[in-house]
């Protein structure tokens, strides 16, 4: 036997959308209620009365599922998720605050559409008091009517409820409509306004569009904006701001005339390069001759903004109220060091535009501060970066460079003035570090330290004989036997008293024969040569 119901519930029409489902569920629950239905057989109600095409459509919802393993609660949410997937908070917000009276839409009607749009903005879990339902509705009713002149008696007036102003707002409609009334006339009334001369001549500014942006550069530095911030505390700022990497340049000026700003400009362009675009307001200093020369004369586009509609210049606008913001926190003493410090902050902290700093944008590396070095990893790569530097670059110098071991016979230049060659045959006796050497010249008895600079590798390695002339060079003079050089080496070695030591100058050592310089005993240990007898080497410190 079938149950019958009080009352009907006809079909859901799935083309109604959401706000169609969420009407016809309240509808449901009501009916259920009516018929005393407990709420272990919603769901089979539910599928009573849903109809075909709602059936299917919460198959769909819940697949691959079967409709009778969920909940009736678990089956409302998925079809609501199926009509609208994303929880559209925010949009549903911006469709509310965006929502005005419409030309001949009573205010009835007016406030009913603005609780059927709050209803999806969740303002009920608003962490805030001004944020909660009445508060908006009463806000956007205020905003959103036509009627102009009740607007300005409530805001003239004391704080009202959203009540006292929904019948305030009842109260101007009807007093039109208690004199006279036909179709249209709320447009009619409008239009009479709109038309009459000293209404317009003292209007309030139209609303504003909606801000336009700027074309998207995609390199920096391709397109700045330039202004003034200042005075203040007496001084005057030149801001240039960078569009696509939001980097900015604060430059102090003692005055505002194009001549000053063609110089900061100049030094600014030094560092950064050229733009191609610059865009400024109108103010003297940007629309002078000088400057418009500058301008063309570097081949950068420029722009200059509407007057009196400093917005146009946003961009630099925001840095001039940030720059102001941090200006007014700090003293009057130390500007330049307070400016390079907001500075430094400013294009280190990553940009909400961009989600990178300025700096990682402009100079494609992120410049180190002094947190940095509060984190533990940061010191470590860095040396280890440096170490792996180092470690190439020494074994690319070993592999380019010229080396030599001892008994190597060479070519060694000589320095002294007037001497026949600029190069004569030497043997290696002693290596003192990678780049220099300690050097014989057998046929002057003389042993000289020489840069690798200052070498050639020379024949086959024999050891020099004392019957080749062709390699001998008559190098006998008095002023290559003082002992003195004219010409300073590398400083490949340093003294013990962490100054220079004699071994930085260039030395051709007089000697007799078979016996090496008398080297002082507070230079250094004394080394025993094993080709020549037993006798004192040159070592740090010695000539």
């Amino acid at each position: 036997m079938t149950k019958s119901y009080n009352g009907s519930l006809e079909p859901f029409d799935v083309s109604s959308g959401i706000d169609g489902w969420e009407d016809w569920i309240e509808r449901f629950g009501f009916f259920a209620e009516a018929n005393n239905v407990p709420l272990a057989r919603f769901r089979s109600l539910l599928f009573t009365y849903c109809g075909p095409a709602l059936y299917r459509l919460v198959k769909e919802a819940v697949a691959p599922e079967k409709p009778d393993t969920k909940s009736f609660d678990d089956l409302v949410q998925a079809v609501r998720a199926r009509f609208d997937p994303i929880p559209g908070v925010y949009p549903a917000r911006a469709e509310f605050y965006s929502r005005k009276q419409l030309p001949g839409e009573s205010v009835a009607t007016f406030m009913a559409t603005l609780r059927r749009l709050a209803g999806r903005c969740q303002f009920e879990a608003a962490p805030t008091v001004g944020d909660r339902i009445d508060f908006q509705l009463q806000d956007q009713l205020l905003i959103g009517m036509s009627d102009g002149a009740t607007r300005r008696r409530v805001l003239r007036g004391p704080k009202i409820t959203l009540k006292e102003l929904y019948n305030a707002a009842l109260t101007g409609e009807s007093a039109i409509e208690h004199y006279v009334w036909w179709p249209g006339i709320d447009g009619e009334i409008e239009s009479w306004v709109a038309n009459c001369s000293a209404c317009q001549q003292h209007r309030n500014d139209p609303p504003k569009p909606p801000p336009l942006a700027w074309n998207w550069t995609p390199q920096p530095w391709s397109r700045i904006h330039i202004d003034f911030a200042g005075p203040f505390h007496g001084k005057t700022y030149l801001l240039v701001g960078d569009s696509p990497s939001k980097w900015v340049d604060v430059e102090q000026v003692p005055s505002m005339d194009s001549k000053e700003v063609i110089h900061q400009l100049a030094r600014i362009f030094a560092v950064h390069g050229l733009p191609d675009v610059l865009v400024s307001d109108n103010g003297p200093a940007f629309v002078s001759a000088a400057f418009l020369r500058f301008c063309a004369a570097n081949r950068i586009r420029f722009l200059r903004i509407a007057p009196y509609h400093p917005a146009s210049n946003g961009q630099v606008e925001r840095v001039v109220h940030t720059t102001k913001q941090a200006l007014r926190m700090m003293t009057p003493d130390r500007w330049r060091i307070k400016i390079s410090r907001f500075l430094l902050n400013y294009r280190l902290t990553p940009h909400s535009a961009t989600g990178l700093s300025p700096a990682e944008i402009l100079l494609r590396r992120r410049p180190r501060s002094l947190l940095d070095r509060l984190h533990p990893d940061s010191l470590a790569s860095t040396e280890k970066v440096q170490k792996e530097e180092g470690i190439n670059v020494q074994a690319e110098a070993h592999r380019n460079t010229r080396r030599f071991e001892a008994g190597d016979r060479v070519w060694a230049r000589i320095f002294h003035t007037g001497a026949p060659a600029k190069w004569v045959i030497g043997v290696v006796q002693e290596v003192i570090t990678p780049r220099s050497y300690w050097i014989e010249l057998p046929h002057q008895d003389v042993w000289v330290r020489r840069s690798v600079d200052y070498l050639w590798a020379r024949g086959d390695g024999r050891p020099p004989s004392s019957t080749d002339t062709n390699d001998t060079l008559n190098e006998s003079t008095d002023a290559q036997r003082t002992g003195t050089s004219d010409r300073k080496d590398e400083p490949d070695v340093e003294s013990a008293e962490g100054t220079k030591g004699l071994l930085d100058q260039e030395t051709d050592t007089p000697t007799r024969q078979g016996t090496l310089p008398n080297v002082p005993k507070d230079n250094g240990p004394s080394l025993v040569d094993s080709s020549h007898k037993a006798q004192a080497r040159p070592t740090k410190g010695a000539l």
